[in-house]
């Protein structure tokens, strides 16, 4: 009895016309981007080219966007990420922060960035504490922080390219002068018409939460508004009235 040996000879990478079946650059492209959590809008492409080193055949990718360099390494035959590393520039000077260059030539400047933050507060006569440029979830903003002759102090934050408030909060500390003395103690109801008061458009009904609290011995009114698309979550004081906190955020 004749025995049949059978060989069967895998070649991975290669197709049925002989070809290696390599997956497109542009797809070495899509899956570098979709790591680095960008896309191709903006992004300027440097290098992409094919190369073979230790037996491994691999796309080199290297990419920049705003100012900052990504270098990607991906498997030519099955897309996997073979290395990566990225030089992100996380200090920025204050020269870059006032004068315009390749990495800040859209953003709005520190003083436009100040002007937006004084008309959305309306106030006026303030001293500023902080005036930064930072980069925070691939969003550049500017960080502002000031405080007014009654001791109010205020945070924004401001997108560095759109002038778009992001976030702000303030902290009114001296909501009482030293000769008030104030004994009387406002109602809940009074309480949410002042909060209501803070955001045009809103009801009743768009306070999701409101409590009573005794905070370092005084009574405080602590809630929520959420009204369209925006959360506040505030702080009364339960004898003045006055808000004590104010802060608002995106509800996403």
């Amino acid at each position: 009895m004749k025995k049949l040996l059978l060989f069967v000879v895998f070649i991975t990478g290669c197709s049925v016309n002989g070809k290696l079946n390599y997956i497109e650059d542009y797809k070495a492209k899509v899956i570098a981007l979709a790591d680095a959590g960008l896309s191709s809008k903006n992004v300027s492409f440097e290098t992409i080219s094919l190369k073979t080193k230790d037996n491994v055949t691999y796309y080199e990718v290297d990419f920049s966007f705003e100012g900052n360099s990504y270098d990607y390494d991906i498997d030519a035959y099955t897309g996997k990420i073979i290395s990566k590393s990225n030089d992100i520039k996380e200090n920025i000077t204050k020269q870059e922060q006032s004068t315009p260059s390749k990495t800040s030539n859209d953003y709005i400047g520190e003083e436009k960035a100040k002007t937006i933050a004084i008309e959305h507060s309306k106030v006026s006569n303030v001293t500023y504490t902080k005036v930064n440029l930072d980069l925070d979830d691939g969003v550049y903003k500017y960080e502002i922080e000031f405080y007014t002759d009654d001791f109010k102090e205020y945070d924004y934050e401001i997108n560095a390219k759109t002038g778009e408030v992001i976030s702000y909060d303030y902290d009114a500390e001296s909501y009482a002068s030293n000769n008030q003395v104030v004994n009387e103690k406002i109602s809940l109801e009074q309480a949410k018409e002042i909060a209501l008061k803070q955001v045009q458009g809103a009801t009743i009904s768009d306070i999701k939460h409101i409590e009573v609290d005794l905070e370092d011995g005084k009574i405080e009114y602590d809630g929520k508004i959420i009204y369209n698309n925006l959360e506040y979550e505030f702080s009364i004081d339960g004898y003045s009235g006055a808000i004590r906190s104010w802060e608002v955020d995106n509800v996403d």
